[in-house]
């Protein structure tokens, strides 16, 4: 209902999520302005805000389980306090509900499935969601591991469409990984995003090349939206794959990959491993313990291109 109410205001100064609303403005004038609209639009409606449990001329807010700022995003203080505190879990029902809760800010957390493989072996198998299960230090290590990256979660900036943006990429022979970066005005890289693959069997027989190749068009089908008409540059510790447009007799395959990665013109750089952002982003342990591919990319509804 609220989304019909507020139909033509989303995404231009509010957001709905359920019954929670989000008005945003670039300025305190616009502010008052936009606030204003929403308010009357519910009164027209004979909807009412509970005074309460508003809050007004917020610089930084809590919603929908992010902290949300003009800096970026993070998890909210809530959230990581929870994980943080979170009793080791004794059977599958309670290792599944952590997993759940993790994997929801698990695009802040590099590596997330890789950290987290022996816990979620624990949930496979049948049985009673209850059945007890062998907690071993390998558990436990994971366990405060992802305590650990929550406490100390970067913060996802915004994208802003008037800088070029920044793609790293990583592979290794069980999955690939990448990180979007924007330069801030600080003159440093910044992380928007993080995105990982697991390669299926057949795609960790391909050569390195090949997985090197597969982690890029990866990333440039996840970030589509950012990159497609803007400046950007996609860096890898691969150095042949500066020269992919002129490979000699590429299997039917690679022509494939070639042709679609002309439709995003990539400019294809080299940077050594040790240079790279996302160095470890991708563990090097059997991929058997990599969990499936899930998105890393922030929600939509709090990550809008800035103009």
């Amino acid at each position: 209902m609220m989304n019909s109410i507020l139909g033509d205001f989303l995404d231009k100064f509010a957001l709905v999520y359920l019954d929670d609303i989000l008005i945003f403005s670039r300025t305190k004038e616009d502010h008052l302005k936009h606030v204003r609209m929403v308010l009357d639009r519910l009164r027209a409606h004979k909807l009412y805000a509970n005074l309460k449990k508003c809050e007004f001329n917020k610089t930084e807010l809590e919603f929908v389980g992010f902290q949300v700022s003009a800096q970026g995003i993070l998890p909210s203080k809530s959230k990581v306090k929870a994980i943080q505190e979170w009793p080791i879990p004794t059977n599958v029902q309670e290792v599944r509900q952590f997993i759940g809760l993790a994997s929801h800010y698990r695009r802040f957390i590099r590596g997330f499935s890789t950290i987290a493989a022996p816990l979620t072996d624990l949930t496979k198998g049948s049985g009673s969601k209850t059945r007890l299960i062998e907690w071993t230090p390998e558990c436990q290590s994971a366990f405060e591991e992802i305590q650990s990256r929550m406490i100390q979660a970067p913060t996802l900036v915004p994208p802003n469409a008037a800088r070029p943006f920044v793609i790293e990429t990583d592979a290794s022979d069980f999955g690939v990984g990448a990180v979007l970066l924007q330069e801030g005005d600080d003159g440093e890289l910044h992380p928007l995003a993080f995105e990982s693959k697991k390669l299926s069997s057949a795609e960790r027989n391909y050569p390195a090349q090949e997985r090197e190749l597969l982690g890029i068009l990866h990333a440039l089908r996840s970030w589509r939206c950012f990159i497609e008409g803007r400046s950007y540059k996609v860096y890898t510790d691969h150095h042949p794959l500066k020269y992919f447009r002129s490979q000699r007799k590429p299997t039917p395959r690679l022509t494939r990959w070639i042709a679609e990665m002309e439709l995003y013109d990539p400019d294809i750089q080299y940077k050594p491993g040790k240079d790279n952002h996302v160095p470890d982003i991708l563990s090097r342990r059997d991929g058997a313990h990599c969990l499936t591919n899930e998105s890393d990319m922030e929600p939509e509804y709090l990550y809008a291109t800035r103009a």
